[in-house]
């Protein structure tokens, strides 16, 4: 059989400014020793242009790293815009075959990884001529003694670098770092604007380092600590004027330094995120209050995460105490969130801003369902036995209930087969007047079970605007949506919105649907839609 004259695309008949596209995907070494030998063209385009290498070194024999440096890093130097080498070894056979000097013209980036601080002091005084480098990135491998103090005084000397990581982690204990760096008279200050403390440091770290970095924008620290003897005084000066944004991992100091820090960095912060435990000092959302007005009143983001306390710590009417203090006019107007959750007995605080969690059907806003942003949130979960919970859910009943006012979203990961009396311990009417006074506009129930869950919730939510329900494979989907549209009329008059999770959406649910509605004349004016495995009813 003969083929047809058809003319085959060839690689080489690709272009030059694809094959650019395709060399910012590989690395510089790899590029050269695939192309360089195809021929004159390919040999041409590497050797003779000026596009820039990323190089990335892994294993190599010692024989294959020397003729790499040899015959392609060295004779391509002023080329190279990114270096990362991962093994003590291999950056010393590097340095050994291939000085660092101001010959590397467009080297930005350099990345060291599993080197000894001592090994990383010396390194740093060759890339220091770099006139390019923009970020560094170094990791410290495991030593007793962890004097960092050297290491960060060489990388306050790099001319013109605005990005600087240095991850230190000990797998025997808890980190011992020292960081110690004294400002000189008419010292020349970094240039960092983006720094990434990853490791253990105490205050006077901190506070040290921050000396030394008058540009800084972005703060991220791993884990703060408390030290023996805190040397920080008062008449020590530390003006941050740019710092925007401070992330604290682990802070383990109390509150009373880190008001101290906040104090002294800087008024325009805009972004703090912090997590922190074992101090209920952090709790007080009177003092967060006044520290945010009074040092940093641009801020817009606040993230605080306080993980994992014992419920015996707390007595119900401190939780009352703490929830009702982060719902004060304060915290609404910020649209900054409290949320308590209880897992069996242990508790979990956060804060943080409001950000919307519901389906949205057209990727438009909906004003009807998102203009209320909620103050606080609770979540109660891990109470897989209701008989050895009932103590537990006993204790916070009042709390529950005292919320149900003030909620505006509920959503429900599962739920037992109960009556509404049972759940609450209280009697009917109590119920009722709950179900009354309650204002919870969207709920969210992410799996049904039987019909009865949905007749709790339909009885209690009477405001209910939109109602999200999970359903299983085996569901008679026609049957639960004709009792919830008929449940409408008495008792949920406003909804006006059925998002349905189906485990296999389709068009056909979708026309099962338009012909129960339309024969049953359900609803007059409707529209409904099926994007993916979500049914979306809405109606006037």
């Amino acid at each position: 059989m003969r083929m047809s004259n058809v003319p085959a695309n060839c690689f080489e008949n690709f272009s030059n400014e694809l094959f650019y596209e395709i060399f910012d995907y590989l690395d510089g070494n790899d590029i050269f020793k695939i192309f360089s030998n195809l021929n004159y063209r390919f040999q041409h385009l590497i050797t003779c242009s000026s596009i820039p290498f990323t190089i990335k070194f892994r294993s190599h024999t010692t024989s294959q790293f020397i003729d790499c440096c040899k015959t392609f890093i060295f004779p391509n130097r002023h080329r190279i815009l990114s270096l990362n080498l991962k093994y003590e070894s291999l950056i010393n056979n590097f340095f050994k075959h291939c000085i660092i000097d101001s010959s590397f013209t467009r080297l930005q980036s350099v990345v060291l990884s599993n080197i000894s601080i001592n090994r990383a002091v010396i390194l740093l005084f060759y890339l220091k001529s770099l006139p390019n480098l923009l970020s560094l990135n170094i990791r410290i491998k495991e030593e007793m003694d962890s004097d960092l103090s050297d290491i960060y005084r060489m990388i306050f000397t790099l001319p013109s670098l605005k990005y600087n990581k240095l991850s230190l982690f000990l797998d025997y204990g808890e980190e011992d770092t020292n960081i110690s760096i004294p400002l000189a008279f008419n010292e020349q200050f970094s240039t960092i604007e983006y720094m990434v403390i990853n490791h253990t440091c105490t205050l006077d770290n901190l506070m040290s380092v921050l000396c030394h970095t008058p540009q800084l924008h972005h703060l991220i620290c791993d884990t703060l600590v408390e030290e023996e003897e805190f040397n920080v005084t008062n008449e020590q000066s530390i003006i941050l004027s740019n710092l925007v944004y401070i992330r604290i991992n682990n802070c383990h100091i109390d509150f009373d330094r880190f008001e101290m820090f906040i104090k002294k960095v800087s008024s325009q912060l805009q972004a703090l995120c912090i997590k922190q435990k074992y101090n209920k000092a952090y709790l007080d959302a009177n003092r967060w209050k006044r520290l945010i007005k009074n040092y940093i009143p641009n801020l817009q983001e606040f993230i605080y995460k306080y993980p994992k306390y014992k419920y015996n710590d707390y007595e119900t009417t401190s939780l009352d105490t703490i929830f009702n203090q982060f719902i004060s006019p304060f915290w609404v107007n910020k649209a900054w969130i409290f949320e308590l959750q209880i897992n069996n007995r242990v508790i979990s605080f956060s804060i943080e801003p409001y950000r919307k969690i519901w389906f949205n059907v057209d990727g438009n806003t909906d004003n009807a369902l998102t203009r209320f942003i909620p103050t606080s949130q609770l979540v109660i979960s891990g109470c897989s036995s209701t008989e050895q919970n009932q103590t537990f859910i006993d204790d916070f009943k009042s709390l529950i209930i005292q919320l149900l006012p003030n909620l505006d979203s509920l959503k429900v990961s599962c739920m037992p087969i109960m009556q509404s009396a049972w759940l609450f311990g209280i009697d009917r009417d109590l119920f009722f007047q709950t179900s009354t006074n309650n204002k919870i506009r969207k709920v969210h129930l992410e799996k049904m079970i039987e019909i009865e869950q949905l007749n709790f919730l339909l009885f209690l939510c009477s405001y209910m605007q939109y109602f999200q329900v999970g359903f299983g494979k085996d569901m008679n989907l026609e049957l639960i949506v004709r009792h919830i549209l008929m449940k409408t009329r008495i008792y949920i008059p406003h909804l006006t919105c059925l998002h349905l999770n189906v485990q296999s959406g389709n068009e056909e649910i979708v026309h099962n649907l338009q012909k129960l509605i339309d024969n049953e004349k359900l609803l007059n004016k409707y529209t409904i839609k099926c994007i993916g495995d979500n049914i979306i009813l809405r109606w006037n």
